[in-house]
């Protein structure tokens, strides 16, 4: 208010100093009068009237100017009120704003929305002029270049632009703007604020809500169920809108050919079925109708068929159904299947029943149950350890365990401690649709019987074996009985002929008597029997093998097989000398003598090796021929004694023996016995060409 007043005051100061310049001017140049006479006393008419009117002009014009220069100072006042109340709202503002130079892009301010979004402050931004474009992402650095080049070239604002930043802490942050071009007086562009709102939740919803749609969508059409959509009509009616391609499959109608229809017009017996009253219901009530099997037939369609109707916005009804009636067939045969499985598992002896993963019992037939003297109640649910001792649950649980973590069945005999019984117990898998175990069938078949018979057979052939070991020790005594009395007393008697023989030809030719030609006969037949009973003896009881041991009783019948057969054979001992007891030698040269007359007999073979070692404690003979090989049904045939008198000497002493063929490559029979021998260590061992022996 003092400043109106004093430009009033100056106006009117300013009126009268030309007042007074005025009366001086009329009375120093013009000689008009006295100066103070025109300045207040003899002032002339006309100049009172134009110094009146000079005054009063200067009067209004300070007033004018004052009030001019007050409403400037008021709207200069409002005007920082207003910018200051711009600031706060900036500043307090829920929406991030940037202040963005016109050249260069330079940001210079951005308030504390912004600054909490990205978590960059405004020192950040300022400081580093570059920030804006190291964080924005990839996909929006172009946009962000267009959004510049085209808020400078048509200099109008911009809504509802999205970009995409990479905050601080390294989230993706999505922002949407109206970008303000701010203009001077000739319509350059100064800077221009972006104001900008973090719509990166609805950015997630929108994805999702896309993902989803198209989800849905590509459900709809690839759904294993047919859907028809129908528009309702009140009162009564429901038309068809669309449906999708395994509607038209299962139907075998063209959908398009029916769009617009009245569902009893393209479905005749709808109403009769009860399925026109059931979609109309759903419409009235808003329920949802269901049913697992509704059976319909007309012209066009026949099956079982599991529907499902819904009510959908805008008046629609969406009908979902599925042919059920091969399932159904499916389903009438397993439960024929399952009654006769019932039937079978609760009528048979065996112990059936499921555990799971836990060990607790999920199932059980009535022949387990009875072995608990409980009732299903108190057992299903329960684990196995709380009916078993521990070290008979210890050995459950890993076999149960073993069949989940392989996914393979296995099985084994028990011994049950609850009744002393034993049971074959058969552990299989039970797996889901994925293929994962989640349980295990157990059958457990009562094997006590079977023990019992395998025991007495196991005593039987033991007791086989002894009477088959007691003969064959009775076969060698009689044999050496036998070679005993033949060198004894028909020895020396063909001995003391061939004698007499002797004595009767020296003493005729003494005479000098002629000798007979039948004494020479005589003579001849003697010899041959001798040699036969020696061959006799030989192979009753080898005197080499009682007398000289194993390894000069082998050489001795590996000759006689050279000399017979004419087969080139090598043999190979280690170590030079080995010294068994009676028995391990008459049973080792029986079984090589009898692979010997097979291959002389059955192999066509042109050469023989064998091998006669003594390793660790074990003495092993290999002999091997490069014959016509012996097949299974030979190795295997029951009337194959030879084969049989074998093997069981091995077994007499403890030992193995093996025997394998192939065709055209010849037979390899290996013998394994173990032994206690005294054993002589030489620098060498003997490997000779029997043809040089």
């Amino acid at each position: 208010m003092k400043t109106k007043y004093k430009i009033i005051g100056a106006s009117i100061f300013l009126g009268l100093f030309l007042w007074v310049i005025d009366a001086a001017f009329d009375s120093i140049i013009f000689l008009k009068g006295s100066f103070l006479g025109l300045l207040i006393f003899n002032i002339p008419a006309h100049e009172i009237y134009d110094r009146s009117i000079i005054l009063v002009c200067f009067v209004i014009f300070g007033i004018l100017l004052s009030m001019t220069i007050e409403k400037s100072k008021r709207v200069e006042e409002k005007t920082k009120e207003i910018m200051e109340s711009y600031e706060r709202i900036i500043d307090n503002a829920d929406e991030a704003i940037f202040r963005v130079g016109a050249r260069g892009g330079n940001v210079s301010y951005v308030n504390p929305a912004a600054e909490r979004l990205l978590g960059y402050s405004s020192k950040e931004w300022l400081s580093d002029h570059s920030l804006g474009y190291k964080i924005i992402l990839p996909d929006f650095v172009e946009k962000q270049k267009q959004i510049i080049e085209e808020i400078n070239t048509n200099k109008k604002p911009i809504k509802n632009t999205i970009l995409g930043w990479r905050a601080k802490d390294g989230r993706e942050i999505f922002i949407e703007y109206t970008v303000i071009p701010v203009l001077d007086e000739e319509g350059e562009i100064i800077y221009f604020e972006s104001i900008g709102r973090d719509i990166s939740e609805r950015k997630k919803v929108e994805e999702a809500l896309k993902t989803s749609l198209k989800t849905a969508s590509d459900l709809i059409y690839s759904t294993p169920y047919g859907l028809f959509i129908y528009q309702f009509e009140k009162p009564d009616r429901l038309i068809l809108l669309s449906g999708n391609p395994e509607a038209e499959r299962l139907t075998g109608i063209k959908i398009d050919d029916w769009i617009g229809k009245e569902n009893n017009e393209i479905w005749p017996e709808a109403r009769k079925a009860g399925v026109t009253d059931a979609y109309l219901k759903v419409m009235n009530t808003g329920k949802t109708y269901e049913t697992e099997n509704l059976y319909y037939k007309d012209e066009k369609l026949e099956g079982a068929f599991s529907i499902r109707a819904f009510r959908l916005p805008e008046e629609k009804l969406c009908v979902s159904f599925e042919n059920v009636t091969e399932r159904k067939k499916v389903e009438r045969a397993l439960q024929s299947s399952e009654e006769k499985y019932r039937s079978l598992i609760e009528s048979t002896d065996d112990l059936i029943y499921l555990v799971d993963k836990n060990y607790s019992y999920i199932f059980m037939n009535k022949k387990h149950a009875e072995r608990f003297n409980l009732p299903f109640k108190k057992i299903i649910g329960k684990s196995y350890s709380e009916f078993h001792s521990k070290k008979e649950s210890d050995f459950f649980k890993k076999d149960v365990n073993k069949v989940i973590r392989t996914g393979k069945a296995l099985s084994h005999e028990h011994k049950s401690a609850r009744d002393d019984k034993f049971y074959l117990r058969t552990f299989s898998p039970v797996k889901n649709e994925e293929g994962k175990v989640v349980a295990v069938n157990v059958i457990s078949k009562d094997i006590s019987e079977l023990k019992q018979v395998e025991h007495k057979l196991k005593q039987s052939e033991q007791e086989i074996h002894k009477f088959a070991e007691y003969l064959q020790s009775a076969r060698e005594k009689e044999r050496a009985l036998v070679a005993s009395e033949l060198h004894d007393e028909v020895g020396q008697a063909l001995t003391g002929l061939k004698m007499d023989i002797f004595m009767i030809k020296n003493k005729m030719s003494k005479d000098k008597r002629e000798i007979p030609s039948e004494f020479q006969k005589m003579e001849k037949l003697l010899d041959d029997t001798t040699q036969k009973l020696r061959k006799i003896y030989s192979e009753l009881r080898p005197s080499l093998l009682e007398h000289f041991g194993i390894g000069e009783a082998i050489k001795q019948l590996v000759a006689d097989f050279l000399e017979q057969s004419g087969t080139k054979c090598t043999f190979y001992q280690d170590p030079e000398e080995i010294i068994l007891d009676e028995n391990r030698s008459i049973a080792l040269y029986r079984i090589l003598q009898g692979g010997i007359n097979n291959i002389k007999w059955h192999s066509e073979a042109t050469k023989v090796n064998i091998r006669l070692v003594v390793k660790g404690p074990n003495l092993k003979l290999t002999i091997r021929d490069n014959g016509k090989g012996i097949t299974e049904e030979q190795i295997k045939n029951s009337n194959s004694f030879g084969l049989i008198g074998m093997r069981e000497r091995a077994r007499f002493l403890g030992g193995e023996l093996e025997i394998k063929g192939l065709p055209n490559k010849g037979t390899t029979i290996k013998l394994k016995i173990p032994i206690k021998e005294k054993r002589r260590v030489h620098d060498h061992v003997v490997k000779k060409d029997i043809k040089n022996i």
